[in-house]
């Protein structure tokens, strides 16, 4: 259990940043709700109404608040590990659609950056990687320069990193409550297609999105990438059409990824979560995850 005494700074601390962004400040204790969780562990939920005070923008300028005081680690409390600010006709419509990011997110690892080990390319790879992530990078063009170093490598070659590939923690308990929820699941990913299928078939994912890597006639990569690139905007266009295809209004809606090529397809969602994102992602989600742990999503829901 939380201390009482960091319960109390938690309190302030709320009502300090309350109304330094113009909203109405807590009157009480019962006006922060407390309840234990058994998953991902044992933690205690926090939640709390904030009332506007007719400023549409106040909840905003209070999440950059608290978002500026989680980045700087000054958050009251020590372990914050998962956040959501968002209205409450969010949390409480049913959720039909979850759309997850791939790569360091519905799985451990970064694949093209695994591939690329196992050719003595990763240094050159995992740099593109890294700035592509942190948005100083058009996804496209660091896609087609990461791509093109592995012209002449063998398919096969490629698949023999899939059983080191993990899954995320709490990723398969995440994803078996949302199918008892009638959720559809699906990865919309600027990864690589053949990867995805895989873990489709482990996962029992409903639908998979990823970019599909040329072959020659010998199955080895050309180098190239076949249209359409799966990038930032053409994830949103996904999530979009299944949106439509599903009948699910954003409210019903969750995406969760880790880097800036998710951003658009945040837009798509009433829950859009940072699963230890970086942080010009984290700055435009209404969640953040800093756990790795899947299952604070179900402890969110």
């Amino acid at each position: 259990m939380v201390p009482q005494t960091q319960l109390e700074g938690l309190y302030h601390w709320l009502n300090l940043h309350l109304t330094d962004a113009g909203l109405l400040p807590l009157t009480s204790f019962s006006k922060i709700r407390t309840r234990i969780l058994s998953e991902p562990r044992e933690a205690l939920r926090l939640e709390l109404d904030i009332r506007t005070a007719g400023d549409p923008d106040a909840v905003l300028r209070f999440k950059e608040l608290v978002w500026m005081e989680l980045f700087a680690g000054s958050f009251p409390l020590e372990r914050p590990y998962a956040l959501s600010l968002r209205e409450e006709s969010i949390g409480l419509a049913p959720k039909k659609l979850a759309c997850f990011d791939m790569d360091s997110t519905l799985i451990n690892e970064e694949v093209i950056d695994e591939i690329a080990r196992t050719q003595g390319l990763y240094d050159q790879v995992s740099a593109i990687t890294e700035r592509a992530m942190e948005g100083g990078l058009d996804f496209s063009q660091s896609l087609k320069e990461r791509v093109a170093l592995f012209r002449g490598m063998s398919k096969a070659a490629a698949e023999g990193i899939i059983p080191g590939l993990t899954v995320s923690p709490g990723g398969e308990k995440l994803l078996d409550h949302l199918r008892f929820k009638g959720v559809t699941t699906a990865v919309v990913s600027g990864g690589f297609e053949f990867i995805l299928k895989h873990f489709q078939k482990s996962l029992f994912l409903d639908q998979v999105y990823g970019n599909v890597l040329e072959t020659d006639d010998e199955e080895r990569f050309t180098g190239k990438v076949e249209d359409p690139i799966v990038d930032a905007t053409y994830k949103q266009k996904l999530v979009h059409r299944m949106r439509e295809n599903y009948r699910a209004s954003r409210a019903e809606t969750i995406v969760v990824g880790d880097g800036a090529n998710d951003i658009k397809m945040m837009e798509e969602a009433g829950i859009s979560v940072s699963f230890c994102g970086k942080p010009k992602l984290t700055a435009s989600v209404n969640t953040w995850i800093l756990d790795r742990n899947l299952l604070w999503i179900k402890a969110l829901l």
